[in-house]
């Protein structure tokens, strides 16, 4: 039997998983953790490949605000690999997501990826049912520049 271009891609995360993964009806698959979070992988219209999680749903009001601020700091400072976050305003949802091309996909590239993606998932998944805001650490990034007082580079 030949395999699906997605079938392929999914051998390769079966390794890091440490299960067989096949996909559904719909061309998707989705994986639940332990931890409570599910990781979906799909291939979008164009061949990338999209891994993503719901983290939960925002309840309307300050802390909605709140995290939303928290998770467009994350998207500036943190590095792209380890997942963006996003909100769907049809269900309320904070979301976060990887697009990858898969034609750099390997297990070890899965392997160094992944960790790091679970990890903020799970941190803000959890923060979510805790119903507390998390802290996003800025990566310092050295700098020659000197800023004036309207942080305008010279």
């Amino acid at each position: 039997m030949i395999a699906s271009p997605f079938e392929i891609i999914l051998e390769m995360f079966s390794p890091f998983f440490h299960i067989r993964l096949k996909p559904d009806h719909n061309q998707t698959c989705l994986i639940k953790m332990k931890s409570g979070l599910s990781v979906q992988i799909e291939l979008d219209r164009y061949g990338s490949v999209l891994i993503g999680c719901r983290l939960g749903p925002l309840p309307v009001g300050s802390y909605r605000t709140l995290l939303l601020q928290q998770a467009l700091k994350s998207n500036a400072s943190t590095p792209l690999a380890s997942g963006t976050f996003g909100f769907c305003l049809k269900s309320g949802y904070l979301t976060l997501f990887l697009v990858l091309n898969p034609d750099t996909l390997n297990t070890e590239s899965i392997a160094a990826f992944m960790p790091p993606f679970l990890e903020k998932g799970e941190l803000w998944h959890n923060a979510l049912t805790q119903q507390v805001v998390p802290q996003v650490m800025q990566e310092s990034k050295p700098t020659n520049r000197q800023n004036n007082i309207f942080n305008m580079v010279r």
